[in-house]
């Protein structure tokens, strides 16, 4: 699993499942136009952890800034970094929904220093899977509420389906997915920054 962005300086941000050390961890790298690694051979590590990681995605912000999320069991860890890959938010930003499993799915920038999430909601293994939606502020506010923006919650996402969406230009999101309940479909859902 790995997720992979460009920051406002050109840099490759790159966000990896790393079995290097001990366990399996999340790992954050920059790597420059030529080559370089600037965080170092080994990256900046931002779990230290047993539990389930997974799903890395990464973004670099409109400010300068990267921003990385990740599945840790049932919930979806958030950190930012600054250029040198110092954490910024202390502790992660953690979204949760009680009771289901919630997923980072894609993860873009977005306006004022600000990062968007779709997040895939599970139960089950074979409950429904919903298309839920985040906005972070810089400063790691949640931007669409603390219960997280529901764009598709009437039927089931496809199994294996994670859904992506690009940027609006606006501070928004257009989402895109498909579904298998309550029919085969394709559907999008444009937000808009509020």
């Amino acid at each position: 699993d790995y997720g992979l962005d460009v920051d406002v300086a050109g840099n490759a941000v790159l966000a990896f499942r790393d079995d290097r050390f001990t366990g399996t961890q999340i790992t954050a790298a920059l790597v420059d136009a030529t080559g370089n690694l600037l965080w170092g051979t080994n990256g900046v590590q931002l779990t230290n952890t047993t539990a389930f990681v997974a799903v890395p995605r990464v973004c670099g912000t409109n400010d300068g800034n990267i921003v990385v999320a990740w599945a840790q069991n049932s919930e979806t860890h958030v950190q930012k970094l600054d250029l040198a890959g110092s954490p910024q938010w202390t502790p992660d930003v953690v979204l949760a929904i009680a009771g289901s499993n919630l997923a980072p799915s894609d993860m873009h920038a977005g306006d004022g220093g600000s990062s968007m999430l779709a997040l895939q909601r599970s139960g089950s293994f074979s409950s429904p899977r919903l298309l839920y939606a985040q906005k972070l502020s810089a400063t790691g506010a949640l931007l669409w509420g603390a219960s997280h923006l529901a764009v598709f919650d009437t039927g089931s996402l496809q199994f294996g389906n994670f859904p992506k969406f690009v940027p609006d230009g606006n501070g928004g999101a257009v989402f895109g997915w498909y579904s298998n309940s309550p029919a085969l479909e394709c559907r999008a859902q444009r937000v808009d920054a509020n």
